[in-house]
C-alpha cells in the first residue's frame, strides 16, 4: 500500500496488487504477473498514463471516479476497469474531447428483466464520454470496459455492464 504522495523510480515488480491512497508517480515499469491496480475510494480523479496503467486491470473502488484516458496514438495499449464497488457517478473521458472519440460498444443487461439485453454503440468519433451512475446508465459491480488505443484520435471501447431502474438509456456522451 502506497499512502500519501510517494514516487517510485526504476523498475517495480509486484506478485500481487498495489493499493494507492493519495497522489502516486510512478517513473520507469512496474511489472507482476496479472497485476491488478486497486484504485482506493477518495481518489476522485485519476488521469491514466501508459507507464503506469496500460496493459493492466485497474480495480475501481471509488463509487465518483472521473477517469481520463491519455492521448489516443496508436500505441495498441489496452486499458481495462472493472467496477469494485457500483459507481454512483462515475466518468471516462478522452484527453482530447475536441478530436478524440470512442468506436466500439457496450452490452448491457437490464437486472430488473434478465431477459433483456441491450447493445448501446458509440456515435463513431463523436462520442467521447461515458458515465456510469449505479442504474440507468450502468456502473454495478464488476461491469467493465476495456479501452484500446488503436489510432490517433481513436480509442476501440467495449464492455460488459449491468443496468436497470426501468429507463436505462446510453452510458455514451460528448463533452465537445
Amino acid at each position: 500500500t502506497v499512502d500519501g504522495a510517494s514516487t517510485l523510480t526504476g523498475a517495480v515488480t509486484m506478485a500481487s496488487t498495489l493499493a494507492v491512497t493519495g497522489d502516486a508517480t510512478f517513473d520507469g515499469a512496474i511489472a507482476g504477473a496479472d497485476l491488478i491496480l486497486t484504485i482506493a475510494n477518495d481518489t476522485d480523479t485519476l488521469a491514466l498514463t501508459a507507464a503506469t496503467h496500460a496493459n493492466r486491470t485497474l480495480l475501481v473502488l471509488d463509487a465518483t471516479l472521473a477517469i481520463t484516458l491519455p492521448e489516443a496514438t496508436g500505441t495498441g495499449d489496452r486499458y481495462k476497469i472493472v467496477q469494485g464497488i457500483a459507481a454512483t457517478s462515475s466518468t471516462f473521458v478522452t484527453a482530447d474531447t475536441s478530436n478524440a472519440g470512442f468506436y466500439g460498444m457496450l452490452n448491457a443487461l437490464d437486472t430488473d428483466d434478465e431477459s433483456t439485453l441491450a447493445s448501446w454503440p458509440a456515435a463513431p468519433g463523436t462520442d467521447d464520454t461515458i458515465t456510469f451512475d449505479g442504474t440507468a446508465t450502468g456502473g454495478k459491480i464488476y461491469d467493465h470496459l476495456e479501452f484500446i488505443d488503436i489510432a490517433t484520435d481513436k480509442w476501440l471501447v467495449s464492455g460488459q455492464i449491468s443496468q436497470s431502474g426501468g429507463s436505462e438509456v446510453t452510458p455514451f456522451s460528448s463533452a465537445a
